[in-house]
């Protein structure tokens, strides 16, 4: 008896171990950072809504007020000055 092949396996990955097209082997382009949705999230749990903008940038609104984020570092400090997270 010889040992089993992943594609093999009872309750193992089976033929989804044999690919090959996983994206942490093949350019991804503009893969969005973890800062990005962590600060998204402190931003919405402080009551604040954040869209992102095609030119990359952020509009953050509230209670009828907005602020233009011109990209990630100017949202942290937005937040920053929020007091929502630390730099």
């Amino acid at each position: 008896m010889s040992a089993a092949h992943k594609n093999e396996c009872p309750g193992g990955a089976g033929q989804v171990a044999m690919q090959n097209d996983n994206d942490l082997d093949f350019a991804t382009g503009n893969r969005r950072s973890k800062e990005e949705p962590d600060l998204c999230t402190i931003l919405a749990l402080a009551g604040h809504c954040v869209h992102q903008l095609r030119d990359g940038g952020y509009l953050v609104a509230k209670y009828g007020y907005s602020y233009l984020a011109d990209d990630i570092i100017d949202l942290q400090a937005f937040a920053v000055r929020l007091g929502g997270c630390h730099a």
